[in-house]
């Protein structure tokens, strides 16, 4: 459906009218704030990225991360199986109506 043109009209009026609206002063507690904002020193995404740690691992968080990561391997071979077992399947195979 394409739009009429008076209603584009309309819209593109109604835009122009609202952009000439007066916008309200600042209450003088915003005014006051705003000069006392201190703004983020903004830096290149290149060194934010340099700038990140080796991750810390040492000899005893090593056992920790190898059984961490063996008990991952086993739920992973547990959930790679059939989600319905044989025996309920065999029976919604047989359909509703046995």
């Amino acid at each position: 459906m394409r739009p009429c043109p008076s209603s584009l009209s309309l819209a593109l009026v109604l835009v122009l009218v609202t952009g000439c609206a007066e916008v309200p002063p600042l209450s003088e507690e915003l005014r006051a704030e705003r000069g006392t904002i201190v703004y983020p020193k903004l830096i290149p995404a290149g060194e934010i990225t340099g700038q990140v740690p080796p991750a810390a691992t040492d000899a005893r968080s090593a056992p920790d991360l190898e059984e961490r990561a063996a008990r991952l391997r086993a739920r992973a071979a547990r959930l790679s199986g059939p989600a319905i077992d044989a025996e309920t399947r065999a029976r919604m195979e047989t359909g509703i109506e046995q």
